[in-house]
């Protein structure tokens, strides 16, 4: 340690032993007194961020390096900004002067901010309710043809398992799928079209579609005029059965490749001048084939004929389901967040894992953004994403002036590529100006709403150098938990390296385990893990849950709900929440009962918890559902360590707790993540 660091420890000591309820720790006023352009400070669960923020804003309005005017607190959504607002004006009211405060707010309040100054007037901020939605849609599906196509696209084939034939390696697998994802009619399986034909594929399927909506009749069937002699003719979509369409005296041909598209073959009688039309995958996979066939057989078309989608999709049940309004909705959050511009998606979408679905409908959602700006500036509006980005924009041209010379960041892990750019351009204003971002990467857990997860390991790539330090003792749960915890997380060798420091377990066992082989077994082992913590608590709990006197205060003193055990049941879904949540409430008055999903708990903590839930399969944990290729697009990329995301998921779930953490496991199909903690011979299990 330097003689200056030591000199500016001893001189704020008394500051640091008052400035919150409890004294700074060494590595917190460590913190508080560093002076760094730009500091990381990597903080475990439970380890007292919030009070060493708090430090480094009194430590710097002490010391004199800041005015409260000059000083800016950011949190991650509004509640964690009242809360730590809450801290500072408590904690620094004996050091401001009558009139001073330093008020912490989110990022989105601080864009707005600097939006409205720069514009003169707070602008229309739409928060993404879906009503500016249904007008971008109303707009496009009226005007514009080109998107009803791909809008038609979209409707039908986006809940579809969309697979051609030239995936499979030979027949036998390509009938299989078509069986198992396709509908049976008259003892042949197919694919239904918007019509009610049944015909052989998906790509063939896209076109009937086609058709029907530009009220072009066709007939599905043998190909018309003598034998096709082509390679692999016997194979599907190699010219065995096309669309005869009468008016036109020709046929349109679905293939598999370019190279199929000439057949030798006499032309019907009275199809001079009209040659067949040739489709192959690759140009529907790029978007090209409704062009193509528009050019052939409709040029002229500009607008789509009125109200011929609705009344197609509506007839046959396909009504935009809250769902698929809800991924548009996130597809456009996302996509704003990330600065993604619409020419970019092609790129994107031949990329991600499902790539035909994401090729398919690229074009209409790189149209859906374009639309979607367009309407915010007819209509004079913004949204918080791209808010984020104007603000930034304002910053790096100079039409607005900060006078911050200090920033901190709370819960950095959990900053979008917009907030990254804002806070880019709050810096690259003011050279003097510091950044002190605190955060966890062990609980980045929302990349899926747009979070960058390497925003903390890859910092300098982001900010510059940095002094880092770390806070690694937990006031939140014991050794067993911490050490537990921490070798599962940093089993992906991406996350930053740390060993937790807490208290000393007692003699009780601090993490459970119970097995079960069904749900509702599951649901009866929550209710046998409650009875368990009442029967056998934490020494620490052990007045709290004291039999027969408990119940009693509970039920007859107003002020006993305080003085209740928490515990938290936590689910990697919210479907998994218990139906008899308010009965086991009544049989156990002592205890304080809450069902949380993992997400939502994070930052919160309980007595006891309860993880539920801990299974293989699609709705286990870790999760298996793969991220929709749609929203792939626009998300930042993945990690290539398996579960990485849902590893540190369960990282969270395990340290919600202070004294005891059950998990409640699959007999017969268990999570990989429960297997992986009984490999570790360190580990320390009670078992229920």
């Amino acid at each position: 340690m330097t003689s200056r660091l030591q000199h500016a420890l001893d001189r704020h000591a008394q500051l640091f032993d008052t400035v919150e309820r409890s004294p700074l720790t060494h590595e917190q006023r460590i913190a508080a007194v560093t002076v760094a352009r730009r500091q990381l400070l990597i903080a475990a669960a439970g380890s007292g961020k919030t009070s060493t923020m708090v430090g480094k804003v009194a430590c710097a309005l002490a010391g004199g390096r800041c005015k409260p005017e000059q000083i800016l607190v950011l949190a991650f959504n509004r509640k964690a900004a009242a809360e730590l607002d809450e801290r500072l004006r408590k904690s620094l009211a004996g050091i401001l002067r009558p009139g001073e405060s330093i008020q912490a707010r989110t990022l989105h309040s601080l864009g707005l901010d600097i939006v409205s100054r720069v514009q003169g007037r707070r602008p229309v901020v739409h928060d993404g309710d879906g009503g500016l939605l249904d007008r971008v849609l109303a707009r496009l599906l009226n005007h514009d043809v080109d998107f009803a196509e791909q809008w038609l696209l979209f409707r039908v084939f986006h809940h579809s398992t969309l697979r051609h034939p030239d995936q499979f390696p030979v027949r036998r697998q390509w009938n299989a799928f078509v069986r198992r994802h396709g509908q049976r009619r008259k003892r042949q399986y197919g694919f239904v079209t918007l019509r009610g034909d049944l015909v052989d594929t998906q790509f063939e399927q896209a076109v009937a579609n086609w058709c029907h909506f530009h009220n072009i009749h066709y007939v599905y069937g043998p190909i018309k005029g003598g034998r096709w002699n082509l390679p692999g003719a016997r194979r599907p979509l190699a010219g065995k059965r096309g669309f005869w369409l009468g008016a036109y005296g020709r046929h349109i041909v679905c293939v598999r490749t370019c190279h199929e598209a000439a057949p030798t073959r006499r032309k019907p009688a009275g199809s001079a001048g009209c040659p067949d039309i040739h489709l192959n995958l690759q140009d529907f996979r790029d978007g090209k084939t409704f062009a193509l066939l528009r050019r052939h057989l409709c040029p002229d078309r500009k607008v789509p004929p009125p109200g011929r989608i609705g009344r197609l999709l509506a007839g046959l049940g396909y009504r935009l389901t809250p769902g698929q309004r809800e991924l548009l909705l996130r597809f456009i959050r996302l996509a704003r967040l990330s600065g993604m511009a619409p020419e970019t998606l092609r790129q994107r979408a031949v990329q991600i894992q499902d790539s035909d679905q994401a090729n398919l409908h690229a074009p209409m959602l790189a149209r859906l953004l374009d639309a979607w700006e367009q309407a915010l500036r007819d209509w004079g509006g913004i949204d918080f994403e791209g808010m984020l980005h104007m603000a930034a924009n304002y910053l790096e041209q100079n039409r607005h002036r900060h006078p911050w010379t200090l920033i901190l960041v709370d819960e950095f892990q959990d900053t979008s590529q917009a907030g990254v750019r804002l806070l880019q351009a709050l810096l690259g204003q003011n050279p003097g100006c510091r950044l002190f971002a605190v955060g966890d990467d062990w609980q980045s857990i929302y990349r899926f709403a747009g979070a960058v997860p390497d925003v903390l390991s890859g910092f300098q790539r982001y900010f510059g150098p940095a002094e880092t330090s770390f806070l690694t003792a937990t006031f939140r749960f014991n050794q067993v938990v911490a050490d537990m915890a921490g070798t599962f997380v940093q089993a992906n060798p991406a996350q930053l390296r740390k060993q937790v420091r807490a208290r000393p377990a007692d003699s009780t066992p601090s993490v459970v385990l119970a097995w079960y082989a069904t749900t509702a077994h599951m649901y009866s082992l929550c209710e046998e893990c409650l009875a368990d913590a009442v029967r056998n608590p934490p020494a620490a709990l052990a007045s709290c849950l004291d039999g027969a006197g408990a119940r009693s205060l509970a039920a007859s003193c107003p002020g006993a709900a305080a003085k209740r055990v928490s515990v938290y049941i936590l689910g990697r879904y919210r479907h998994q929440r218990p139906a008899a949540l308010h009965q086991w409430q009544r049989r156990f008055p002592q205890l304080d009962i809450q069902f949380q999903t993992v997400h939502s708990a994070k930052g919160l903590e309980a007595d006891i918890v309860i993880v539920t839930g801990l299974s293989a399969g699609r709705y286990g944990f870790p999760s298996v559902v793969p991220d929709d290729p749609l929203l792939s697009l626009v998300m930042p990329d993945a990690e290539p360590h398996p579960h990485a995301e849902e590893r540190r998921l369960f990282y969270v779930a395990i340290t919600r707790c202070r004294y005891r953490v059950y998990l409640l496991a699959h007999m017969q199909e268990p999570s990989c993540f429960v297997t992986e903690l009984l490999e570790n011979p360190a580990g320390q299990y009670g078992m229920l």
